[in-house]
Order: structure tokens, then C-alpha cells, then sequence
């Protein structure tokens, strides 16, 4: 898969999100804001796959560390994120469909079908993103 193409999150070897996707890399990333009446909302599926190779990590530490600053310093090192003593693993996922729910005075919804092999994308985080209902960071892109 393109790298333009993926979504990327990150998480603890011994996390659900670390585990489940070895059984099942069917997964759905969420990402909006933590109010009602404001923003939107993005529900992505997609397939996961982790990444291990080190060009390949390097884009999204880059990114997070843009976006978020230094204290989102990740090292690339034996297929993995490092941060102090913290060790966290990669994983990219392909979106397949993706769902947006808008906010406010008037609620809106949409849908997107992707083919990245036809068209790159990428979504961005809102404010803070989560994977499932537990929060993770996505790679910048064309959603803000």
C-alpha cells in the first residue's frame, strides 16, 4: 500500500490495539471532538497491517512530531516507536469506507468509498483521534 494512502496509529505491544489486529486486521478508527453540538466526527474501516521497516515508520514519527512537538519525539528503532522506556508498535491501515458526521445546528452525515490504488488519501486527527474508543494519532491528510 502507498504510504499517501494509509492511515497510521500507534499502541503498546501488550494494548488491545496491539493485539487484535493479529487476529483480525478488520478494523475501524474513529476521530472527532468531545462535544455535542459542535465539529464532526470520522468513523473509518479499513485493514490493518503493521508496519516494521524503518523508512516506513519514519513518515508518521515525522508527522506526529510536526504536528504535536517535541514532547511527540518518537525514535525508529527494531521495527518500533521509542520514547524513553516506552516502546509502541506501528500499524497502517488502508481505508476502505469512511464515515462523516457533522455537528451543530443542523446534523449531517456522509460516506466515502476509497480505492487507494486510484486516488491517495489520507485523514487527519480533528482534535484528538481514537482507535475504537480509546484515542490514537492519524496521519496528516486532506480531512481538517
Amino acid at each position: 500500500m502507498g504510504a499517501e494512502c494509509a492511515l497510521h496509529f500507534s499502541t503498546g505491544a501488550s494494548e488491545r490495539e496491539g493485539r487484535n489486529p493479529a487476529a483480525n486486521p478488520e478494523v475501524v478508527l474513529t476521530t472527532g471532538d468531545n462535544t455535542l453540538s459542535e465539529g464532526i466526527d470520522v468513523v473509518t474501516e479499513g485493514r490493518a497491517e503493521r508496519v516494521t521497516d524503518g523508512d516506513r515508520l519514519n513518515r508518521p514519527a515525522a508527522a506526529w512530531e510536526s504536528k504535536y512537538g517535541p514532547e511527540w519525539h518518537f525514535d525508529v528503532q527494531d521495527g518500533t516507536f521509542r520514547h524513553a522506556d516506552h516502546v509502541a508498535l506501528v500499524f497502517e491501515v488502508s481505508p476502505r469506507t469512511a464515515f462523516g458526521f457533522g455537528k451543530g445546528t443542523t446534523y449531517s452525515q456522509t460516506r466515502r468509498r476509497f480505492s487507494c490504488s486510484a486516488r491517495p488519501f489520507a485523514l487527519t486527527p480533528v482534535e484528538r483521534p481514537r482507535l475504537a474508543v480509546r484515542r490514537r494519532e492519524l496521519l496528516p491528510g486532506a480531512w481538517r
